[in-house]
């Protein structure tokens, strides 16, 4: 006779569905909580995978209880900027193979400067901190007289430090040098530079780009992009092993003429000043090289960066991935 099969088989679920499924009987010692093991025989009918699944579901929501609300408001932001520069990239691909011309390949450094200091807190902030400290003082232990422990009262003034804070507001603050790495210091600062006339960029202040030649790959390239730009530059570390974002966009009908290309596929690439007041204290300033493709730079806040690059859409997305 044919041989039964056997099979060993988990399923979740009501024991309604444990015995439709032909279940043998288990000994207590190896069931656990929601789970059944055992052997089905052949001409046993099978479980449904939808029953058993449906088993697990239902029994694993009851065991966790209501679940945590999650904001999902990046995910969809996220989803809204990908398919829209989805739409956005087809269309200039379509347009590249109608007009039969290629594509350049590029790369761009998005170097920032990184908080220094922690940012302004907000006003619920500063009176969540005095009510804490307050009650902390009247919750505190009593201590014996003359022994001074526990914390201070909410109306002493506050310790005094040997020697004099610095500013959170800088001169360059003041002044509105944009060009200064000591201004923002609770916000990131991400550099942009002014293109000379007729560079192929996507707008007259960008990021320091640089095309892609045959045989070099694209994270290399981005760090050539500063190195070549700058005469004096701060230390840099350079995150080159994969790209931020990348950018379509096409050239002006001048530069597709000289070039014989359509526009350029940017990728970008994230780097980071290491240290700004080493480059501060020596008396070092930031310096364009001459005989490079820009001839200005500023230090921009995120929020900035909309001021200076002329495509809405393309400051948005730069500020997302930032």
């Amino acid at each position: 006779g044919t041989a039964a099969m056997t099979a060993v088989v988990v399923l979740r679920g009501s024991a309604r569905q444990r015995l439709a499924a032909g279940f043998r009987a288990v000994p207590r010692g190896l069931r656990r909580s929601g789970t059944v093991s055992g052997t089905v025989s052949g001409d046993a009918p099978q479980p449904d995978p939808a029953e058993g699944a449906g088993g697990a579901s239902s029994s694993g929501s009851q065991g966790r209880g209501r679940s945590r609300k999650r904001d999902h408001s990046r995910r969809i932001r996220r989803k809204e900027i990908l398919e829209s520069y989805a739409a956005v990239n087809q269309a200039h691909e379509e347009r590249a193979r109608s007009l039969d011309l290629p594509w350049a390949l590029g790369a761009a450094a998005l170097v920032e400067r990184i908080q220094v200091v922690t940012r302004d807190l907000h006003d619920w902030e500063t009176d969540f901190y005095e009510l804490r400290n307050t009650l902390s003082y009247y919750d505190a232990p009593e201590f014996p007289a003359g022994v001074e422990a526990g914390p201070a009262h909410p109306d002493e003034p506050e310790d005094t430090f040997p020697f004099e804070l610095a500013p959170r507001e800088t001169e360059a603050d003041r002044s509105g040098d944009r060009q200064s790495l000591e201004r923002a210091l609770p916000e990131s600062l991400y550099l942009v530079m002014r293109c000379k006339p007729g560079y192929a960029s996507p707008s007259e202040w960008f990021l320091p780009q640089m095309d892609v030649q045959p045989g070099d790959m694209l994270g290399p390239t981005a760090v050539n992009a500063v190195e070549t730009s700058f005469s004096m530059m701060p230390r840099l570390h350079h995150m080159n092993r994969q790209p931020i974002g990348h950018h379509y966009y096409e050239f002006e009908d001048s530069v597709k003429e000289e070039r014989g290309q359509y526009g350029m596929k940017l990728f970008f690439f994230s780097s980071l000043v290491i240290d700004p007041y080493e480059f501060i204290h020596s008396n070092q300033t930031v310096q364009v090289a001459s005989d490079g493709d820009y001839s200005d730079f500023e230090w921009l806040r995120a929020s900035e960066l909309k001021e200076r690059i002329s495509d809405e859409a393309l400051a948005k997305y730069i500020e997302y991935i930032a």
